[in-house]
């Protein structure tokens, strides 16, 4: 239970806050609290509380290795899942870093979710603008979308999700209202335009003003559209935490990494790559299904964050990124053109195969120039 003061009483009297928390690790030994937070972070519909603590304690020496570790990141599919990272120590110790597949399914169902909530968006859009119009036949997704709902009201898990399914259904089966009412004109000038909104929160939006503002012969179009927000707002909260939780697991999977890289090494090698630029390329009209799964796996990798839990667990040296991947680390030759697909590469020049991920990890362990783990002075 944490008690702080957040301010005083009109008699001068501190007022105060009790907040109960839970702690993921206790203070450093003889720390001392110099601040405390209170921060909300809003998650879909809801907020997200944390209390965050400020400590001095004495400064003592963290654990910290010696000698150079390379480590080469991407995203890379393997049998294990996703590869984010391939690591190559001075003293022969080597490994990988991968998100498993159960971690990678739930990015994969955040996304789904989100593909279903622009198809719901768009049907709601598609009824706004006909309802506006007049139109006499009630678009396909109305009745689409109530024979979804009627198939999952047998499977209701408990008696609040069977009301929720019938108030919903009832929504979607009552009579199409083509006939134009007599709308009020803030109604009016604001869907003037509906057609064109692209984001589910202006709807949303719509949806409880129009609830403060109801008028006669509104009835069929306002549960139809307030059945649309409780689905989206549902789903939202659904794709929002399956996203904060899958996030949280990769972050702590990350740190973890990193202190037990500090822990065995003085200096990490990375390239050095402007990972936010990259990901911030602009999106093709059409881009190849290959291309797609790239992006999506470079999301998921988040290796800039990953770079970011090094950085601040020890001392990292930047190496320039051109040819880490190209060169053999046999031979020392260009190895020819590269397949970045593929896992393993073999050698235009000494015919040798090798693990690119690991050859790039080498090479960035001596800086360009290692031998199948020993290193090389390149002036001799």
């Amino acid at each position: 239970l944490l008690k702080m003061r957040i301010g005083t009483n009109h008699n001068k009297s501190p007022k105060s806050a009790e907040v109960e928390f839970s702690m993921h690790e206790p203070f450093p030994e003889a720390g001392i609290v110099k601040w405390v937070w209170i921060l909300a972070r809003r998650v879909a519909t809801q907020w997200e509380w944390k209390v965050q603590f400020t400590v001095e304690a004495e400064d003592k020496a963290r654990v910290q290795g010696r000698g150079e570790v390379g480590i080469d990141v991407g995203w890379r599919m393997v049998k294990e899942g996703l590869r984010v990272a391939y690591w190559v120590g001075a003293d022969g110790r080597e490994g990988e870093l991968v998100l498993p597949h159960d971690w990678l399914a739930m990015w994969d169902k955040a996304e789904g979710i989100q593909g279903t909530r622009d198809r719901h968006f768009n049907g709601m859009i598609a009824a706004l603008t006909a309802w506006r119009d007049g139109d006499a036949v009630a678009p396909m997704w109305v009745d689409d979308h109530r024979r979804y709902v009627a198939g999952r009201l047998p499977a209701a898990k408990n008696a609040a999700e069977r009301k929720n399914l019938e108030a919903e259904f009832a929504a979607f089966s009552a009579a199409w209202p083509y006939a134009k009412a007599d709308r009020p004109e803030w109604l009016t000038e604001k869907i003037k335009n509906v057609g064109q909104w692209k984001g589910a929160n202006r709807l949303a939006g719509l949806a409880m003003e129009w609830r403060t503002k109801r008028f006669a012969g509104d009835e069929c179009m306002f549960d139809l559209l307030e059945a649309w927000r409780k689905r989206d707002a549902h789903l939202w909260e659904w794709q929002a935490n399956n996203v904060r939780k899958v996030t949280e697991k990769r972050d702590i999977l990350y740190r973890c990494f990193a202190h037990e890289l500090r822990t065995g090494y003085g200096v990490a090698r990375v390239e050095d790559v402007d990972w936010r630029k990259l990901m911030a390329r602009p999106v093709v009209e059409k881009e190849s299904p290959a291309d797609d799964a790239m992006r999506k796996n470079m999301r998921k990798a988040a290796v800039g964050r990953l770079l970011e839990c090094v950085g601040e667990a020890m001392p990292c040296e930047r190496i320039p990124a051109m040819e880490t991947t190209l060169r053999c680390p046999c031979c020392r030759e260009l190895s020819g053109e590269v397949n970045r697909a593929a896992i393993i590469h073999t050698c235009s020049h000494c015919g040798k195969s090798f693990d690119q991920d690991r050859g790039a990890a080498m090479n960035l362990l001596a800086s360009g120039e290692v031998v199948m783990g020993e290193a090389v002075d390149a002036r001799k």
